[in-house]
């Protein structure tokens, strides 16, 4: 849950930030900072290696998560049971959260366009995750 709230500060920070993320290579970058932006924008090239590796850890971690909702299993309020069978489990998981799990975990630090670090905003769908878990009525019930 505070991996979900940190990494959405953190891709928030990168969509807002990383214009680094516009230009297909580092040349262009810097070529562009040259012309046309002002220096607070500016990542050298280990700015840019750290932030992909970050990225790469955090989307590791959450790719780890997404594999372990699929198996694990769930209560059925109607019937107030747990269920254990593997074929329900991913029945349920494929209906209900897969995509909200699997579409921020898409690799948009490869795409390279003008404004592509905006898609980075995708990625802090995950706080609806930690808002489901920090749902005070449950706590309290």
């Amino acid at each position: 849950m505070m991996l979900a709230i940190l990494s959405s500060c953190l891709y928030g920070w990168f969509a807002v930030f990383r214009m680094d993320l516009d230009y297909s290579t580092n040349l262009e970058y810097l070529n562009a900072l040259s012309m046309n932006y002002k220096e607070y924008y500016y990542f050298s090239q280990e700015d840019i290696s750290f932030y992909n590796t970050l990225e790469f850890w955090v989307e590791l971690i959450f790719l780890v998560v997404m594999l372990m909702n699929s198996i694990t299993e769930y209560k059925n309020i109607q019937k107030n049971i747990y269920v254990r069978d593997i074929k329900l489990i991913i029945k349920r998981y494929i209906k209900e959260d897969l995509w909200g799990e699997l579409i921020p975990l898409l690799p948009l630090g490869f795409l390279h366009f003008t404004g592509s670090h905006y898609l980075y905003y995708i990625k802090a769908y995950r706080l609806r995750f930690a808002f489901k878990i920090l749902d005070v009525k449950k706590l309290f019930v």
